[in-house]
């Protein structure tokens, strides 16, 4: 080791051996300040440290402002778009003048510009009021949210176009208990579009389905004389006959003979997923103008059983009739989709091609993408093989496959007297 290290070494300690000597003389000074330690009265009131001063490891103490309170409506139940405000709806609160709406809701004494009193509006006056959006507790009653009436509720566009997602547009799709998922979609639901298409072959210049009718010319010296129809093609036969004087001996005849389809040519089947991911907006018809669609309040009115059989006893016997009670299912679905979208489900609308709806997850959006499918895709994704043909069978013959029939509702009938369950929508009736 050389000099010049051991020389730092030497130094370097001594100094570190003075720093903690100056520290222990430090802290011992403090402690034996004063003699004792000072114990502090529990009755005795601590002042709030000064804020720009406060004591190490003291949290500093902040007085709260003063707030200048005000009467405000506030909102102790929840309200629906286009329900009426009750009120056991609304209440009267204190609530700070400096966070509320500047379009709350007057309320007590009004006073015009010279301080005179104009008129004193109470909480009741606020009843009956319809709501024109969902309205939650706890929030302050302001003037956008209140409609006088249903009626100035629907000047302000339709309902369901304040639930649309922006850039989208709503369009109604026909459906049938098949097309429907029997009928279990509902508002919010979540759906994709899938259509059936049957093609066929058809002449480019003609635009009409192949086979062409064809007719045999015959040319003459005065002109040319135009055949009958020909159901059919020419086709070059070749038939082997037996010598009839010599069995073993056999000739050869060439033949033309026409071709003809014994049925219609038969469309070729193919079916594909559209639209993904549209929402459902409504089931069947909306309601008739004044009905809020939101409106929870029922809008069919039924007859109890009591007042059925009220009814029927205040009627002779020999009048008593059987009531006939018929409901219906939707038939129309509305979703919402972009106008792109849009228009494509509407050619599938006037092409007349049923769409069929595919009810999604609901904590499903994703999109995947699909293959068409066709009876070649079935065979080579099932391995599906055609059978050969074979020197027996089986009796009787199989001609064709036992196919699902799905008839039509029929109408629900009833004596007075016995209730009915509701089938189909409530709101399903034309405007």
């Amino acid at each position: 080791m050389s000099r010049n290290l051991r020389i730092f070494i030497i130094l370097a300690l001594i100094v570190v051996i003075g720093g903690v000597a100056a520290a222990f003389l430090l802290f011992s000074g403090e402690e034996d300040d004063g003699g004792e330690t000072p114990t502090q009265d529990p009755n005795a009131v601590v002042e709030p440290a000064d804020e720009e001063d406060p004591e190490p490891g003291q949290p500093t103490l902040t007085p709260f402002p003063t707030q200048e309170l005000t009467t405000a409506v506030i909102l102790v139940q929840t309200v629906n778009r286009g329900q009426e405000i009750t009120l056991d709806a609304i209440e009267l609160r204190a609530w700070p003048l400096d966070s509320l709406p500047f379009d709350a809701v007057p309320i007590g004494e009004q006073l015009n510009d010279d301080g005179e009193v104009t008129g004193v509006v109470e909480l009741a006056d606020y009843a009956g009021r319809i709501a024109r959006t969902d309205l939650y507790p706890e929030q302050p009653l302001i003037n956008a949210y209140l409609a006088p009436s249903r009626e100035d509720l629907a000047a302000q566009g339709s309902d369901i176009a304040t639930i649309i997602p922006d850039g989208e547009v709503a369009i109604a799709i026909p459906v049938d208990r098949l097309t429907s998922v029997a009928y279990a979609l509902r508002p919010g639901d979540r759906v994709d579009l899938s259509v059936a298409l049957l093609y066929v072959d058809i002449d480019e210049e003609f635009q009409s389905k192949l086979p062409n009718a064809e007719n045999i010319v015959s040319y003459t010296e005065g002109g040319f004389t135009i055949g009958p129809d020909l159901a059919g093609r020419f086709e070059q036969r070749q038939q082997v006959f037996p010598d009839l004087v010599d069995p073993r001996q056999s000739f050869t005849v060439n033949f033309t003979v026409i071709e003809k389809p014994r049925e219609e040519p038969r469309p070729r089947l193919v079916t594909q997923r559209t639209v993904q991911d549209a929402q459902v907006l409504w089931v069947g018809n909306f309601p008739r103008l004044g009905q809020d669609i939101f409106d929870p309040t029922p809008t069919q009115v039924q007859l109890s059983v009591e007042e059925q059989q009220a009814n029927q006893q205040q009627q002779p016997e020999d009048t008593q009739q059987t009531v006939e009670v018929t409901t219906s299912r939707p038939d129309l679905v509305t979703i919402s989709v972009t106008p792109q979208e849009a228009l494509v489900l509407q050619w599938f609308i006037e092409a007349g091609t049923p769409l069929n709806f595919l009810l999604r997850s609901a904590s499903d959006n994703s999109r995947i993408i699909t293959d068409a499918v066709t009876l070649e895709y079935i065979m080579e994704t099932y391995e599906i093989t055609v059978p050969p043909t074979r020197d027996y069978s089986i009796e009787p013959a199989i001609r064709e496959i036992r196919s699902v029939t799905i008839g039509n509702l029929a109408p629900i009938t009833t004596t007075a007297g016995i209730t009915v369950e509701a089938q189909g929508n409530a709101n399903n009736e034309g405007n």
